[in-house]
């Protein structure tokens, strides 16, 4: 897979960012499935607006967390640039967003992602050794996330079979950095690093 081809979607780490929590009804179990639904575009078991509440954090930029891992909201802004110049592979949805003091927060969307890929897949040969605090023991960390290219349904913005990370094409890099949207950050693929540990945590539970 070549250098500069396919990047991680995310957010920015900043700590004054607004963060939104949606308001769902049910224990954390049905919760996880609800969210796991909307960040996928499965929309048929739910009514728009979705609510969403601030729970920390000040500052609005165009990308937004919320408390779960792969869920975001989306800007005016990016939607229209998405729309405009007809990327594929998401999709967006109607939602009321809420600050600490239960005022609206215009013009922001929930962001869905429904382009697919098949698992991702890590190799044994790009392992290699690092020391997370000075004369700490040496970790183990894979350099890279690859993917079948035959798997992928060709969607410009995608989601993996096994991860709630989301994948994006050089296209889409170019388009929001030129147009200069704030909060999101893209990795490439080939030089993401990624605990071994990690990996094989994920794995045990995602198999039991």
């Amino acid at each position: 897979m070549e250098k500069g081809t396919f990047f991680a979607l995310k957010s920015k780490s900043q700590d004054n960012s607004f963060r939104a929590t949606p308001l769902f009804t049910g224990n954390s179990s049905e919760e996880g499935q609800l969210v796991d639904k909307l960040a996928e575009g499965k929309f048929d078991c739910f009514e728009f607006p979705i609510k969403f509440v601030q729970d920390r954090g000040e500052r609005l930029y165009d990308f937004l967390n919320t408390s779960w891992v792969g869920l975001y909201l989306i800007s005016n802004r990016i939607r229209e640039i998405l729309l405009e110049n007809e990327i594929s592979g998401w999709s967006s949805y109607n939602i009321e967003l809420y600050d600490k003091k239960g005022e609206i927060v215009p013009g922001y969307w929930g962001f869905a992602v429904h382009g697919r890929v098949g698992k991702i897949a890590y190799s044994e040969d790009t392992i290699i050794g690092k020391r997370l605090i000075p004369d700490g023991p040496l970790c183990s960390f894979y350099v890279g996330k690859f993917f079948n290219l035959n798997s992928w349904d060709s969607s410009e913005i995608f989601l993996s079979a096994n991860s709630r990370a989301i994948f994006c094409t050089s296209k889409v890099v170019n388009l929001l950095i030129a147009s200069k949207c704030t909060h999101v950050y893209f990795e490439d693929i080939t030089t993401i690093q990624v605990a071994k540990s990690n990996v094989e945590f994920y794995n045990k539970n995602l198999s039991a």
